[in-house]
């Protein structure tokens, strides 16, 4: 008689509510493959909810373990379908050995913040940038791609060429120097490199000056190396207009702008990046690093359109969840190192201990096999 009973509503609601958040966890998987084009831009906020969605069926499978280990399998699949974007959010990653005879470098990128230069001047963010430039200026890297450089011949503590290129022997290639100059200096992006440049240009990513990309072919030993640094359109949030606001319409309205904001930024990278693909990345006739602040977070179109070509080094070579963006935002994940087959990385971190700047530095080594 047991057996003719029907069973409980929540038994059957569960498995139900399982194969919903699967479906709606692969549709969020699927809309990263669809550029956010005018016609399609709020697929581009669907893709932010992938890390909850990564939560919840975790969630599930440590119930059903407990439960019903068979119906774990839903969610399971559903994680293994999305490992790339698993990975994007967390690793923890055994690199294999480097060989001893391989050819290796190092590359440091970071988002410098302009050192500081437009906060009060007072001794104390003095310090700060100070301490800043020594620590950029010591790190030992021969490879350095930094975004909103700033330098000014002008100033003794803002005249950077000189302590982290002129007095260490690095190469130097900053885009547009000539069209930047004013009264207080230059600023852009920098590279800085220990291995000779048998070339480089501009890579023109729009009309703010350091929301470009520079690219320099380093010669390393017998090998050539392509290293792209670039600065992508900012993603133009407001922390304190989010943060702060202190009316229901004030706050409203900080997050319709910050809406409006990420929507037309959002368009803006995907046409950058087919732009790096196209011209520089997949035509090119070396191995390829490509670093700096890209202002996307690791599941959005842009970035999986680069991961479809290149290999993130914090999924290859890194371990935690590498956050770089040090503001009260601080989940966010936006810069990032990417390589082309024809390298390996063998390390990487996220400099979380370096607070000077509104990024953390990033640091790799590669090597060529």
């Amino acid at each position: 008689m047991e057996e003719l009973l029907p069973r409980p509503f929540w038994s059957g609601f569960r498995v139900r509510f399982n194969i919903l958040l699967s479906i709606i966890t692969l549709i969020a998987y699927a809309t990263t493959y669809i550029p956010p084009t005018d016609g399609w831009w709020w697929l581009g906020f669907i893709p932010f909810g992938i890390p909850g969605l990564l939560l919840l069926h975790l969630g599930v499978i440590a119930y059903w373990l407990f439960v019903n280990p068979s119906k774990a399998l839903i969610s399971g699949l559903t994680l293994l379908v999305g490992m790339s974007f698993v990975k994007s959010t967390f690793t923890y990653t055994f690199p294999p050995e480097r060989p001893a005879t391989a050819n290796h470098f190092e590359v440091l990128s970071y988002n410098v913040h302009i050192f500081n230069v437009y906060e009060t001047p007072n001794e104390a963010n003095k310090q700060k940038s100070r301490a800043m430039i020594d620590w950029v200026a010591k790190h030992p890297a021969p490879i350095k791609c930094l975004q909103e450089y700033y330098h000014s011949d002008q100033s003794e503590l803002y005249n950077t060429l000189r302590p982290i290129a002129l007095e260490r022997g690095y190469n130097v290639y900053v885009n547009s120097i000539e069209n930047l100059r004013d009264k207080r200096g230059f600023f852009g992006v920098a590279i800085f490199s220990k291995y000779p440049i048998v070339r480089a240009t501009e890579i023109p990513l729009g009309k703010k000056s350091h929301q470009k990309g520079i690219l320099a072919d380093v010669q390393i030993g017998a090998d050539t190396v392509r290293i792209i640094n670039v600065h992508l359109q900012s993603m133009s949030i407001d922390e304190n207009q989010l943060f702060d606001a202190i009316e229901d319409e004030e706050t409203r309205r900080a997050y319709a702008e910050t809406a409006q904001r990420i929507r037309r930024g959002m368009g803006i990278r995907a046409t950058q990046v087919q732009l790096l693909l196209q011209d520089y990345i997949l035509n090119s006739p070396y191995p390829v690093v490509i670093c700096g602040d890209f202002n996307e977070m690791p599941y959005s179109y842009a970035y999986m359109r680069l991961r479809r070509h290149l290999h993130d080094a914090f999924g290859y070579a890194g371990r935690g969840f590498g956050f770089s963006y040090n503001g009260r935002l601080s989940f966010l994940r936006i810069d990032y190192q990417f390589f082309s087959e024809g390298l390996r990385a063998s390390t990487f971190r996220t400099r979380r201990d370096i607070t000077y700047s509104d990024h953390f530095p990033l640091e790799a080594t590669y090597y060529i096999p």
